[in-house]
């Protein structure tokens, strides 16, 4: 809610303030704009993180609510493209990203997308260096993809950051770059670390120096005139 809208609110809660009030996300504010939207996840598509694009409720568990709102906006025609992979954890982004694109992108048109690799946090929340890296890895192709777009469509902006930080983890031996790097996490949960934050294309250089992540959606909305 914090990353789409630029309310914090309770923890649980989607796209509502702590009184429950319903906060516009960015996703919407662009629909309202003319732009066609899209939401690409490896998460089951009511998940918290697409949920925060998507929904308004405060239970981010109530699956059975979300996925009526979500629903209601395909058939309605306020998002254009939804997928999720659900328990599959090893779903490549690629393909779903490109079928988005051909979608909201074809007409030229202006879009939003939102594309969330989510088992980088799950897999750290378990432990497990090696598939939290190789989440890492299937997300880099899906962000090399959408790069080559964005160089051949230079009016594109791109930005690539995390909502948090999970395990505390720690590079006990080799490099970011380097396969066989040995690590080890300092806890299952989420961390107060902070999270890098890329930009690239126009207004690249509004996202710059340390900043809430409120301020993201924010920016958004300041760099595209709404």
């Amino acid at each position: 809610t914090a990353l789409s809208s630029g309310y914090k609110t309770v923890n649980g809660y989607l796209g509502v303030d702590n009184k429950k009030k319903e906060k516009q996300n960015i996703r919407e504010l662009a629909h309202e704009s003319g732009a066609k939207t899209a939401v690409v996840t490896t998460d089951k598509i009511t998940g918290a993180t697409p949920g925060g694009y998507l929904c308004h409720y405060p239970d981010r568990d109530a699956t059975t609510q979300l996925q009526k709102q979500i629903d209601t906006l395909i058939k309605e025609g306020k998002v254009n493209y939804t997928y999720g992979a659900g328990q599959n954890n090893k779903v490549s982004l690629v393909p779903y990203t490109k079928e988005a694109l051909s979608i909201i992108a074809a007409d030229n048109s202006p879009f939003f997308i939102m594309i969330e690799e989510a088992y980088i946090d799950k897999h750290c929340s378990a432990l497990s260096v090696e598939k939290a890296y190789k989440a890492m890895v299937r997300f880099n192709q899906a962000i090399a993809l959408f790069m080559e777009y964005a160089f051949y469509n230079p009016e594109t902006m791109v930005i690539i950051t995390a909502d948090h930080e999970t395990g505390g983890i720690t590079i006990l031996n080799g490099s970011y770059t380097d396969s066989t790097v040995v690590a080890q996490f300092n806890t299952g949960g989420h961390t107060g670390t902070m999270v890098p934050i890329y930009t690239f294309g126009p207004c690249a250089d509004q996202f710059t120096g340390i900043m809430e992540n409120t301020e993201i959606p924010i920016r958004i909305k300041t760099a595209l005139g709404f």
